[in-house]
């Protein structure tokens, strides 16, 4: 079965909800499948954390820029492959390295 149209407020009004009572796992083999509003619920589960942890590795006005590159990240990387992830781990993970990755390439303070 094809996943529901992005803008169709059926999938809005049902998915959401649906969505939040499902485990990772579940969430995971969803964004796999092609469903957006199962990635925007794992942004939306994990999103403040992720970028109260960035901010504990770079300056705090570049901790949102850095989890928001992760999570652009991670969608690609979930996509690319069937590999059996732990979600929450795996996108600390991702964001850690993205982090150091900001920290690396931003230009010494003079």
């Amino acid at each position: 079965m094809p996943p529901p149209p992005a803008d169709s407020t059926v999938s809005r009004l049902f998915l959401g909800p649906a969505l939040r009572a499902q485990p990772d796992r579940r969430l995971v083999s969803l964004v796999r499948d092609g469903y957006e509003n199962a990635f925007e619920e794992i942004v939306r589960r994990y999103g403040k954390p992720l970028v109260r942890y960035a901010g504990a590795i770079v300056p705090s006005h570049r901790a949102e820029d850095v989890t928001q590159d992760a999570f652009s990240k991670a969608l690609l990387a979930l996509r690319g492959t069937d590999k059996e992830i732990e979600l929450r781990p795996w996108l600390y993970r991702i964001v850690r390295n993205t982090a150091l990755n900001d920290l690396r390439d931003q230009p010494p303070a003079p």
